[in-house]
């Protein structure tokens, strides 16, 4: 279901480029991106928080509807905070889009009631998948009907509104009990996990920013055959994720220890990840010409093969990531995180006259750095629990 469900969403962008062009399609999702800025920063540290206490969200029933209105108290009010913010900027720098982000804001709704982070705590993925099966086939036939560019957003917070409203139905935690939150309790939980929120800020800023930006610095075009390249790549990262998340499960009711990353499961991954980014090199000319509407695009299929590069640090980062996320070291991966988003911006500055060529390197110059700063954190963790145990038995 999952696979197919990017394939329906691979279909789209073909069917959307034949209708409206490349300039429209890269500003619809330049729009949709800036939206979803404001709806990621609206999680505040959920994606985060919701990991490590998912062994009471399983054992405690009451605590689930506690924590799921806590949930929306927070999303609501933060997504509507920074929706207004980036209003205020697409107004001031995309004011001719200002009417598909008009009907882009319902996606907002979509994030803030979508229950995806509680059915992975919860161990019920089957609904996550369901979810983004059925929202993205619903998105792909309305798409099919529509005539105007400006409704493709509305219709995809559609498609997702109508599935997760459907499915909260089905999962039987109480997503639908309703309640108010005392204004002390959502203060407490601001405030003690302020620093998770930095973390997400920056962790959702870097891949949601990159399309706003290469439309403003290069036009709308040039972001819709950046797209193409992404898009790919997401759906390599996000199958990355699924896969090595059973093997270095975020969601783990267990202790996660550095055991877990063995020298044997890093070269399998390796090993792995390289044979993709191999198939990437020979197969990203038909890629792009199959998304582009069966069209040709040399700038596409070069940002493409480069972006690919990437892929071994999917596969790697997971199982570090984790290990940090279990044990709480939230200031290492904030730090992490400012230093790979300072590189990107460095990287981007030098490199912005190679066109979209050169975001896709400076893109892949960051992931490696992170890659670098999380290596080097793990081999002194060992080196220093190494030296404790030798320590302990002399």
């Amino acid at each position: 279901m999952s696979t197919l469900g990017y394939i329906f969403s691979l279909i789209a962008y073909p069917i959307l480029i034949n209708k409206f062009g490349l300039r429209a399609v890269g500003e619809i999702f330049t729009i949709q991106a800036v939206v979803l800025i404001a709806a990621s920063i609206g999680n505040y540290s959920f994606a985060y928080y919701i990991p490590i206490v998912s062994k009471r969200v399983t054992d405690d029933e009451k605590y689930v509807v506690k924590l799921w209105n806590l949930v929306l108290h927070i999303r609501t009010f933060f997504s509507i905070l920074f929706g207004l913010i980036l209003t205020v900027g697409v107004y001031y720098f995309y004011k001719e889009s200002f009417l598909i982000l008009s009907f882009s804001l319902p996606l907002l709704l979509s994030k803030i009631i979508n229950p995806v982070l509680f059915c992975n705590a919860l161990e019920i993925n089957k609904y996550v998948f369901k979810i983004g099966f059925f929202s993205k086939l619903l998105f792909l036939l309305l798409i099919l009907v529509t005539t105007r560019s400006y409704l493709v957003n509305f219709f995809l917070a559609l498609s997702e509104l109508v599935v997760i409203l459907f499915y909260l139905k089905r999962i039987h935690i109480g997503l639908y009990s309703l309640r108010l939150i005392s204004f002390y309790e959502i203060k407490q939980f601001l405030r003690q996990t302020f620093n998770l929120f930095l973390v997400n800020t920056l962790l959702v800023l870097k891949p949601n920013a990159i399309l706003p930006a290469v439309s403003l610095l290069l036009g709308f075009e040039f972001a819709a055959l950046f797209l193409l390249a992404q898009k790919i790549m997401n759906i390599i990262k996000s199958t990355s994720a699924t896969v090595f998340i059973s093997f270095f499960p975020i969601y783990s009711k267990d202790d996660f220890s550095l055991n877990i990353i063995s020298t044997k499961r890093i070269v399998i991954a390796l090993f792995t990840s390289l044979l993709i980014v191999l198939a990437f090199w020979i197969l990203s000319p038909y890629f792009i010409y199959y998304l582009n509407d069966f069209n040709n695009s040399l700038p596409a299929t070069k940002t493409l093969q480069i972006m690919s590069l990437s892929i071994p640090v999917f596969f790697m980062i997971i199982p570090l990531f984790s290990y940090l996320l279990k044990h709480r070291k939230w200031a290492a991966i904030l730090t992490f995180s400012i230093v790979q988003l300072l590189v990107l911006i460095t990287t981007l500055y030098l490199f912005i006259d190679q066109n979209i060529v050169g975001v896709a390197k400076s893109l892949v110059i960051s992931e490696y750095t992170l890659l670098i700063c999380y290596t080097i954190y793990i081999l002194k963790q060992k080196r220093l629990k190494a030296n404790i145990k030798s320590s302990s038995l002399l």
